[in-house]
């Protein structure tokens, strides 16, 4: 379907010039002033407009860009002004009100076509990228379960460190535990990293994620590089596509959760701040639900066990400013863990 675009301008010549260049790739309006935009806009939902800045009548450009961006209905359409004018401050006005960007007259019609190509482009993918970021979303909950499910007794893991994450930081903001640093943070994102935190196990063979005896020290020792090893795939992965904040958090998830406070941890022995936060605040939920859960070779613990382990821990593995949130909210977890069942056991949700 062609997209449909108004060229708002009180001078002919420009209104025909532009509907020249734009009808055969677009269906195109021309307007004589602000106030006949309005009336159309009644009618028809353009995909973009085209606006001249000096108009006579009651709006000028800069007023009716203030309107539109006043209406629900309209303050989403792409505008860029058409101005012989290109004063500094007149631009940074503009683009202040909302305006994608000037374009000057007389214009060239290869660059009109162009910018209202690029723009409309833009646009396009702006309206898409909740959709993009949903897709993404799945293929890592997708790619997250499928090296779960190669250890038969962690089903439901990474949905429970997910929400587990969630009530843990909105606990710490409530508080003012760490606030400077998360309230930097994308929610959405950090859920999305913390699911891949075990990304590593891959490396890990699955007759030792499901040794139902005590492991041996080489056991140990192929278990415990499953954290350098996640680390190493997300450099890679950084490396081919560019930094970004998203990754960044699922390095310091992958890399950095079996680190310890006082620094007996692996693989890097980082003691205290120096370890991300994001793992830090990993590290009580995870232990938490691998007590809870148990393995092949230790059964699992009840809610109160699981604390009371996890207390004589704390001194030794746990931020405590983190550790000191996460007992104040304990009792959340046990609704948390009932939600996201073990596979075979039943889930009231995924």
């Amino acid at each position: 379907m062609q997209k449909t675009i108004f060229v708002v301008d009180d001078n002919d010549t420009n209104l025909t010039q532009a509907k020249q260049v734009l009808e055969g790739r677009y269906r195109v309006f021309t307007l004589p002033s602000a106030e006949k935009l309005f009336v159309l806009l009644e009618k028809i939902h353009p995909d973009m407009i085209l606006l001249d800045i000096e108009m006579p009548g009651r709006f000028n450009g800069f007023d009716a860009i203030v309107k539109l961006k006043e209406s629900p209905d309209w303050q989403n359409i792409p505008v860029l002004f058409l101005t012989a004018w290109h004063e500094e401050m007149m631009v940074a006005d503009g683009l202040d009100l909302g305006a994608l960007d000037f374009i000057l007259k007389p214009f060239p019609s290869p660059i009109l076509l162009k910018r209202v190509e690029n723009y409309l482009e833009m646009d396009a993918l702006a309206k898409n990228r909740p959709e993009i970021l949903r897709i993404e979303k799945d293929i890592i909950s997708l790619v997250s379960n499928l090296i779960e499910i190669r250890d038969k007794t962690a089903g439901g893991h990474v949905y429970r460190i997910s929400e587990y994450t969630r009530n843990l930081i909105e606990a710490m903001l409530a508080r003012g535990v760490y606030a400077k640093e998360l309230q930097h943070w994308n929610m959405d994102n950090v859920l999305v990293a913390a699911m891949l935190h075990d990304v590593g196990k891959i490396v890990v063979c699955d007759t030792i994620l499901n040794k139902p005896n005590q492991f041996t020290i080489e056991d140990y020792s192929e278990v415990w590089d499953h954290a350098s090893a996640g680390e190493r795939f997300i450099d890679e992965l950084i490396s081919n596509t560019g930094d970004d904040v998203f990754w960044q958090h699922v390095k310091h998830f992958v890399g950095y959760h079996h680190e310890k406070w006082d620094g007996s941890g692996y693989p890097h022995e980082l003691k205290g701040e120096l370890i991300p936060l994001e793992a830090r605040i990993l590290s009580p939920i995870d232990m938490y639900d691998m007590l809870i859960s148990g393995r092949p070779n230790r059964p699992a613990l009840d809610h109160t066990q699981a604390i009371q382990y996890m207390r004589r821990e704390s001194a030794a593995r746990f931020d405590p400013r983190v550790a000191e949130v996460f007992m104040d909210i304990r009792d959340e977890f046990p609704e948390i863990a009932k939600s996201f069942k073990p596979w075979g056991k039943g889930r009231d949700r995924l």
